[in-house]
């Protein structure tokens, strides 16, 4: 164990494996073959890293990062300059935990976790020469102000399609670059069940803008029977997402509609289920199917949620443009166990019919409770 905490330290270099403690104050740079233990400083302005299967922690800035392999665990408090991960890919997490300033380019592709607590003004490029997939996940706890952001191969791996984690950009926040246009530039395509680009991830927030001037942009530069195309909106059917303000609209593609009813099932099973199925949507998920806005999602969302189906109201008010008293304004009891038969997958039958007769024992009066009763029995006849 080394502690140098008194004062700021010139130089420190390991030619070896550190696999012990290495605490210090502010250094001027850090060179250290392998880090196989925990480095903590509070300031680093340079960081050169061989190899890192242990953890690095940097309190304050890193204004230069070069790690060859970065297996372990990285974390700064801001990365004002640029930190490069380049002979593997970069499969352990780095965790910024106030703004990114500067640059992170994972040369060899990013199949690890990149979390940043705060906006990204500063860019993300994964690939160098060669195409590289980001086949991990990267959170932004804050919004995406970024002129440029490249993946040379493709969101996803095309190699574990099915995988329902793999490529995630996940974006609390806005895409909003504030003095220019901001570019998402995907040279390869979007594939797999789990890869998806979402904006606003943790539920509708009007103050977190697609900025119609940015743009996810897929397709190969170079290659003409791959020709760029640019996407600046909600567009469901490719997993780029922008969280919309309906309530009920659980597949997010702007309208509330029977086509919901899944998703809403699924949801409404657990996170789990919602996850497998809808792996995009899953920081929304409470915010699209909480249709009676008490926070919590329930089997006291089906009344509203029918409304809202019926009526095909989109709002992000809880009463709002549909009709929430009791059985009003419903089909006939038969006539919605129809739609709901005719638009559940088959896996999610029985959890729709068990729905429903939890749904019964929470209405306020006989006239509703017999409403519910007889769309059970429809159901099950």
């Amino acid at each position: 164990m080394i502690h140098v905490e008194d004062g700021p330290l010139g130089w420190l270099v390991v030619g070896g494996c550190m696999s012990g403690t290495i605490k210090v104050a502010d250094a001027d740079g850090i060179v250290i073959s392998v880090v196989a233990g925990d480095l903590k400083a509070a300031n680093a302005y340079e960081l050169y890293v061989y190899s890192c299967p242990g953890s690095i922690t940097i309190a304050g800035t890193v204004t230069y990062a070069d790690l060859a392999e970065l297996s372990g665990a990285l974390r700064c408090g801001t990365l004002a300059g640029i930190l490069t991960v380049t002979d593997c890919p970069l499969s352990g997490s780095i965790t910024i935990d106030h703004d990114l300033d500067g640059l992170v380019w994972a040369e060899q592709g990013l199949s690890g976790h990149l979390a940043v607590g705060g906006d990204v003004y500063g860019g993300l490029f994964v690939g160098s020469a060669s195409p590289r997939d980001l086949t991990g996940t990267v959170e932004v706890e804050g919004s995406l102000r970024a002129f440029l952001w490249r993946i040379t191969g493709n969101l996803g791996d095309p190699n574990d399609p099915n995988n329902t984690t793999k490529g995630q950009i996940k974006v609390h926040g806005g895409f909003v670059p504030p003095y220019q246009t901001g570019r998402l530039e995907i040279w390869g395509n979007v594939v797999g069940a789990g890869a998806c680009f979402v904006v606003d991830y943790d539920g509708f927030d009007p103050n977190d803008l697609w900025d119609p001037n940015s743009a996810v942009i897929i397709g190969d530069p170079n290659d003409p029977n791959h020709p760029q195309v640019a996407y600046t909106q909600n567009t469901p059917e490719l997993k780029l997402y922008k969280i919309t303000e309906c309530r009920g609209d659980c597949d997010n593609n702007g309208t509330v509609d029977l086509d919901d009813v899944n998703p809403f099932t699924a949801a409404l099973i657990g996170e789990s289920q919602y996850a497998q199925l809808f792996p995009g949507l899953v920081g929304s998920r409470t915010y699209h199917t909480d249709t009676n806005c008490d926070a919590t999602l329930s089997t006291a969302d089906v009344n509203p949620f029918v409304a809202l189906v019926t009526s095909g109201c989109c709002d992000p008010n809880c009463p709002g443009c549909e009709d929430q008293d009791g059985g009003g304004g419903l089909p006939d009891p038969q006539e919605l166990a129809k739609q709901l038969a005719d638009n559940i997958w088959p896996e999610l039958y029985d959890d729709l019919v068990a729905i429903v007769a939890e749904n019964i024992d929470l209405q306020p009066d006989d006239e509703s409770r017999a409403y519910w009763e007889a769309v059970y029995a429809a159901l099950t006849e």
